[in-house]
């Protein structure tokens, strides 16, 4: 700002302030979001959780709260470089170094402390979405230590879902491998801040068709999303996982001629 370079004394004073001890202490204050992330040991001995882990426990972990923490991160190292500048010293490789490290850290915390548990490997089946067992069935399961991170279904005119996708973070399996018709949207849970993943599955039966479409519901967040706006025949009930339990495989079962008649998470 003119201003400010202008007056030479006050803006080394604003600097000083930044950098040291003053009424605005941006190197103090990134210090103070530092342990909030992470959490840190009490002048008792005693460790503070994370503002995330916090967050998670009272049901307020979202995406707006890690985009505060990320701005402030930015907005605090800005204020700090700027301060540099105006004492000339300049900013180092190593200050764009510490604020990557910031933001990597508050990401990787975000994540770890915001979502469920990393399975632990039982395996439990919830109920059938409808009573139809004919055809046959197709079973996949996320690699151990993984669950399903997104779901894609696959409609068809005149048959309704043929195939479903699912993602288990980087891993992607298939199920029938029927190219015919066209993709729904992927869904996932990221928008919920809890980016772990889907609760259960709520499949949509329209006589003479089988599945047309499917209600999946996101973990802990309470929000669900639909397949597509096909809302023919009714719903079945609900394939719910165990409490505190996330969808980590599904079976379908497959019937010439139709499609996806039937599944379970």
């Amino acid at each position: 700002h003119p201003g400010l370079i202008e007056d030479t004394e006050w803006a080394r004073d604003w600097a000083s302030d930044v950098l040291g001890d003053g009424d605005y202490n941006c190197r103090g204050a990134l210090d103070v979001l530092d342990e909030m992330v992470t959490g840190a040991t009490s002048v008792t001995g005693r460790q503070t959780p994370s503002v995330y882990a916090v967050a998670y426990d009272q049901g307020l972990c979202s995406l707006q709260l890690y985009d505060l923490i990320s701005s402030l991160i930015v907005q605090g190292s800005t204020l700090t470089f700027s301060a540099m500048d105006i004492r000339g010293e300049g900013m180092h490789e190593a200050d764009k170094t510490q604020l990557q490290e910031r933001l990597v850290t508050n990401n990787d915390t975000f994540v770890r402390e915001c979502s469920k548990p990393i399975p632990n490997g039982n395996e439990h089946w919830a109920s059938w979405s409808n009573a139809n067992h004919r055809g046959h069935t197709i079973k996949r399961l996320c690699p151990t230590d993984q669950h399903a991170t997104a779901l894609q279904w696959r409609e068809q005119g005149g048959r309704g879902l043929v195939e479903v996708k699912m993602d288990c973070g980087d891993y992607h399996v298939d199920f029938t491998a029927n190219p015919n018709g066209a993709d729904n949207e992927k869904i996932d849970c990221e928008d919920t801040g809890k980016l772990n993943g889907f609760s259960g599955i709520r499949g949509r039966e329209q006589s003479k068709r089988g599945i047309i479409n499917t209600l999946m519901f996101c973990y802990g967040s309470g929000s669900h999303k639909v397949s597509n706006g096909n809302y023919n025949g009714n719903w079945n009930s609900a394939s719910l996982c165990n409490d505190n339990s996330v969808v980590t495989g599904l079976e379908v079962r497959e019937q010439g001629g139709y499609g996806i008649i039937n599944f379970r998470a």
